[in-house]
């Protein structure tokens, strides 16, 4: 009997000393850093196989959601619809649909998108597909809700070129016929302003927001242009304060809310800012394998859909795979959509 309380005392002491000596078991991340070799250029980056690319929201049905498939073996491109209830996928437009350009589903039913860097709208109701009346290239369309003519898809034209140190943005605005019923331009000043071209629009503050670089000799500064659609004017500027190094802009969003937008970076993160401080803090952290890409916020605003890049390096090039995936806004409650 003592000898079996002797060996349960020396058994219970050495459970002690390795718990109060031992760190805490950590969670396992699935981070990878990849050990890429010294060279200035860098690695090359590769796509191959079916690649599910730029998710937008129903804005009517959150359940349901538009993207493109990128068949890198086919060389094709398709505009879809995904159902997530029912798991059903509707194939909207097949052949060269631009992968570059984030689709925008519109509340009448309606999706803009672009071919050839040319700006189309598809109505869902009865496929009817229309092309914008315009001799530019159109980028980053935006459905926006004005007079009697309910929804005008507002592309911005990225044919910025700087004049006398100022850099123009221009905005076009179409009917739903396509025909071009208005157009004007943004105005920087005070040195260089890169304008990005991407942005997004709120319907009730009625203001557009885009990433605009500011660069001079010695500085560079990136600020969120605030734009209001009816004066057609800069109502506010905020100077991004980043905690983090941000390379270019993949995709920028407000949320419903008016108090926050969202943005991504090139093979980085999910971030967002205040507007009113323009403090800015990491929603979707990235690393070497994996980074996030275009994305969608549901209407009511609290979930957002993702295009998450999933990368492989094999020592030579990165090779990437995106999928779609749907988060809380938080970035919590990580659902493979599709992949």
């Amino acid at each position: 009997m003592l000898q079996k309380v002797y060996t349960h005392a020396i058994w219970f002491f050495i459970f002690l000393m390795i718990s109060c000596t031992h760190e805490p078991i950590a969670p396992i991340s699935d981070c990878i850093e990849f050990d890429i070799p010294g060279i200035s250029f860098g690695p090359d980056f590769a796509e191959t196989g079916t690649q599910y690319k730029a998710p937008c929201y129903n804005p009517s049905n959150p359940n349901e959601f538009s993207f493109i498939i990128d068949d890198n073996a086919m060389e094709i491109s398709k505009l879809c619809t995904f159902n997530k209830i029912e798991g059903t996928q509707t194939i909207l437009v097949s052949g060269n649909v631009d992968t570059e350009i984030h689709p925008e589903w519109g509340l009448g039913n309606k999706i803009a998108f672009s071919i050839g860097y040319k700006g189309y709208s598809i109505d869902l109701d009865d496929r009817l597909l229309v092309q914008m009346d315009t001799e530019y290239s159109s980028f980053y369309p935006e459905w926006i809700e004005e007079g009697s003519l309910s929804f005008k898809c507002k592309y911005v034209d990225f044919t910025d070129n700087s004049s006398g140190g100022v850099q123009k943005s221009f905005v076009s605005v179409y009917a739903e016929d396509g025909y071009q019923i208005d157009s004007f331009q943004i105005e920087g000043s005070n040195g260089f302003f890169r304008a990005w071209g991407m942005g997004s629009y709120h319907g009730e503050k009625n203001q557009y927001v885009e990433i605009i670089d500011f660069i001079s000799a010695s500085e560079r500064y990136r600020y969120l242009n605030f734009i209001d659609v009816d004066k057609r004017e800069i109502v506010k500027s905020v100077n991004i304060i980043e905690p983090y190094n941000i390379s270019s802009i993949t995709c920028i969003k407000w949320h419903p809310n008016g108090q926050e937008v969202y943005f991504t970076q090139w093979y980085g993160g999910l971030y967002k800012v205040n507007i009113e401080t323009g403090v800015s803090s990491v929603v979707l952290e990235s690393c070497d394998n994996k980074w996030y890409n275009r994305f969608s916020i549901s209407p009511d605003g609290t979930k957002m859909l993702v295009e998450k890049v999933n990368c492989i390096f094999n020592g030579l090039a990165i090779f990437m795979n995106s999928t779609i995936v749907e988060y809380n806004m938080d970035g919590s409650g990580e659902r493979v959509i599709l992949e």
